[in-house]
């Protein structure tokens, strides 16, 4: 029946590729998010790093997505389009909430304006070092290096690839959601004038008789 969404959505072959990638990516921003996490976790008190907590979430999501899409493509029985297409929603929403925190943490935070962006501080060693903190995470530089610094260590390195990645995957799983959205509308069409011949509601048409029969 049109709705019970228990049939296969006929889809691009393109799409076995594209949730390798989305699974690949997934699992990348989700070890690269621990590492940041990790350093933050427990900073000022009860700090968790955001933008890394929502990559581990997402990665996560996406690893349970793909098992459950690669299962139920070989098993009809697990397939329920309705099903696919609020997973598939819900984890498109999460990837967009990922990159826009990093975004936002990127921009406002390791260029120096916000509210957990790079600090300097005299030691008072008199070495002329200063101690640079961002997301709870504090290293000692040499005055004259910190744009250098800042720009290459490796949390901020980590940073900006997990910020990349997620981009990357937020538009995979556009397309994958604007196509699997399309081809469900189409499927659902095809399905209702399957069950309007059945049920004898079209006795017209080029091809009516053979339906019927």
């Amino acid at each position: 029946m049109a709705g019970s969404g228990y049939s296969v959505v006929p889809v691009q072959k393109a799409f076995m590729a594209l949730r390798i990638i989305q699974l690949i990516l997934g699992l990348a921003v989700l070890g690269l998010s621990c590492y940041p996490v990790s350093l933050t976790s427990g900073y000022y008190y009860s700090y968790v790093f955001e933008p890394g907590a929502m990559g581990i979430f997402a990665g996560i999501a996406t690893l349970i997505f793909a098992i459950y899409w690669f299962v139920a493509a070989s098993n009809v029985k697990l397939y329920n389009y309705w099903a696919f297409f609020a997973v598939e929603f819900f984890v498109w929403v999460m990837w967009l909430t990922t990159f826009a925190l990093y975004a936002s943490f990127v921009s406002s935070s390791l260029s120096g304006m916000g509210d957990y962006g790079v600090s300097s501080s005299y030691s008072g060693s008199g070495s002329g070092d200063n101690t640079v903190c961002y997301a709870g995470y504090c290293v000692s530089y040499k005055r004259d290096l910190m744009k250098r610094y800042t720009g290459t260590d490796p949390v901020s390195g980590t940073i900006y690839t997990a910020l990349a990645l997620s981009v990357i995957n937020f538009l995979i799983f556009s397309t994958t959601l604007i196509l699997y959205t399309i081809n469900m509308v189409r499927h659902r069409s095809n399905e209702a004038n399957v069950d309007a011949v059945r049920n004898g509601q079209i006795d017209s048409g080029p091809h009516a008789n053979e339906l019927k029969a």
